[in-house]
């Protein structure tokens, strides 16, 4: 390859949400899709896209929305605004936190049946109340909707104010024999809001019975698909434990409307949720590893035995799809090539600082992108910008892994997205103390008596345990997070990335005997930005800026 050729490549964007937007060809050019993945997620059963952050996990709804013709396909991007709205509902009292499954699940049907055409809508429904309430919401703000008070799926009630009188007759009309004894109640207000409550309970769970049989009487053209996306990121204003509570009431919902709901025999619709290995571990499905098993697709980047089989991975497929695109037309369209454009212009070996080996360049990316196809993308984005601001013609590829400012430039990346992974559960300022921590290890490689004796000069130890937990909690969450992996006494390397599977969605240092010898090394990424290679000069400074 030219040098100048990578240097003016436009890379496919990192961001996967920004397909959404581009022309259909644009896709179709970079996307490699494994087809044993792609068949499956196709399937009637497959429920779930399961992968890390930076898998790929929109790229195959981007494709599935945007490309395929045999399906209907659209996205649900769930924004903050959504959960706060039914958050807010819940300390109104307009809704119990108990409710929460069942408004999912109305929430999510008006989504998937707004998917399907005007015209076949409207025979699937005929004149039936569900038409007028989805016509109604289709250009409204449908969570809002479904959260105010007095509004119930079947119909619009003008009515702002319930009474006890009336919220008991609506309940017992929606065949809800409870509703009569909250108003036995002796305190009106309590009364009230209880039937009021049930009232609302009753209504959803009657949309959901009445779309379950609309359902088994229409006949789709096109199977309909609806992808729920961006649950993996928790907007800050929302603490971890609301977040979570919703997030899981929203992937049983899904799963349950998919089993019981929309299994009608006359056509084909399905929801599908794209969701991160540790967030589905805590949604409490019942017998998850069925599931894991039967109703998902896991993207799994990280399945080779030994860096002889690391040309056969979908890694490799992938970048060399990517790169084939360089000398032609943004957009047009490629066949999956059988060229090695890798080996063609990658050909060569490189060495990381902390190790004497020397490894293939693509060993080494692979290493680097923790077998996730962003990373690998932004490594490749990185080098070309450092190439690009080379004044020093005369160099190749090769020699700009070196450079000081690739290796910070994307360190810094890395642990922007380790950050970015953490910010699901832990707050910004946890997440900042525990980087400062690592910051004080002088060395790549360590063992468990050096970390505990970090930890007890760190000034800020007691507020780190509050945080984390005691000195093996916080060794397990920085390996469940890449940033280091384990030696084990045979010399085996034990890399979290490398051990997850679908049988073993979050590994941990728990089922290892680890004592005070036990061996550890920083993940070669994180290096630059955690400051944990230094060199003899830089100890002295490093030693006065932490104090000891």
């Amino acid at each position: 390859m030219d040098k100048n050729a990578f240097i003016t490549f436009e890379f496919p964007p990192i961001d996967a949400d920004s397909f959404f937007q581009k022309d259909p060809e644009v896709l179709r050019s970079f996307f490699f899709k494994s087809d044993e993945k792609y068949d499956s997620l196709k399937a009637r059963d497959a429920y779930f896209l399961v992968g890390t952050k930076g898998s790929g996990k929109t790229m195959y709804a981007a494709y599935m929305c945007k490309c395929d013709e045999d399906i209907s396909a659209s996205r649900y991007l769930v924004k903050y605004e959504d959960y706060k709205n039914i958050l807010d509902a819940i300390d109104k009292h307009i809704i119990r936190e108990s409710d929460l499954k069942t408004i999912w699940k109305a929430i999510l049907i008006v989504k998937i049946l707004s998917c399907i055409g005007k015209p076949e809508l409207e025979n699937f429904f005929g004149k039936s109340k569900i038409l007028k309430t989805l016509q109604a919401l289709k250009d409204t703000d449908v969570i809002k909707k479904l959260v105010c008070d007095g509004f119930s799926p079947i119909e619009f009630s003008e009515s702002q104010k319930m009474t006890s009188t009336y919220s008991a007759d609506a309940g017992a009309n929606a065949g809800a024999g409870s509703a009569k004894a909250a108003v036995a109640e002796t305190n009106e207000n309590s009364s009230a809001f209880s039937t009021k409550s049930i009232e609302f309970v009753d209504s959803w769970s009657r949309y959901v019975n009445e779309v379950q049989e609309c359902l088994k009487k229409v006949k789709l053209t096109k199977p309909v698909f609806l992808f729920v996306d961006g649950i993996d990121i928790r907007p800050q204003e929302l603490h971890y434990q609301e977040y979570l509570k919703t997030v899981s009431a929203l992937i049983r919902a899904s799963f349950e409307l998919n089993k019981e709901v929309l299994v009608a025999e006359t056509n084909f619709m399905k929801i599908t949720v794209l969701t991160r290995p540790d967030i589905l571990n805590k949604a409490g499905l019942p017998n998850l590893e069925c599931v894991l098993q039967d109703n998902s697709v896991v993207l799994e980047w990280n399945q080779f035995n030994s860096v002889q089989d690391i040309k056969y991975t979908g890694m490799y497929d992938m970048i060399n799809r990517v790169l084939s695109n360089i000398g032609h037309e943004p957009g047009e369209s490629l066949q999956n090539t059988e060229k090695d454009v890798w080996a063609q212009d990658f050909g060569f070996d490189l060495i990381f600082r902390s190790e004497t080996a020397t490894r293939s360049s693509f060993e080494y990316s692979m290493i680097l992108s923790v077998c996730r196809p962003r990373n690998f993308i932004k490594m490749l984005i990185v080098l070309q910008e450092t190439a690009r601001t080379d004044k020093e013609k005369h160099l190749r590829l090769k020699d700009y892994f070196s450079f000081d400012r690739f290796q910070k430039k994307y360190s810094s990346y890395f642990i922007q997205t380790i950050r970015s992974e953490m910010s699901f559960e832990y707050e910004q300022d946890s997440i900042t103390l525990l980087m400062e921590f690592l910051k004080t290890f002088e060395r790549t490689r360590f063992r468990y008596k050096y970390f505990k004796e970090r930890m007890n000069v760190f000034s800020q130890k007691q507020k780190l345990k509050a945080y984390f937990g005691d000195e093996l909690a916080i060794l397990n969450l920085i390996y469940q997070l890449n940033l280091i992996c384990y030696f084990e006494p045979s010399g085996t390397v034990r890399w979290h990335y490398r051990e997850q599977s679908i049988s073993n969605l979050t590994p941990s240092l728990n089922s290892y005997q680890i004592r005070d010898d036990s061996e550890f090394k920083f993940h070669n990424a994180v290096e630059k930005e955690l400051g944990v290679y230094v060199t003899k000069s830089r100890l002295r400074e490093r030693r006065r800026s932490f104090g000891y």
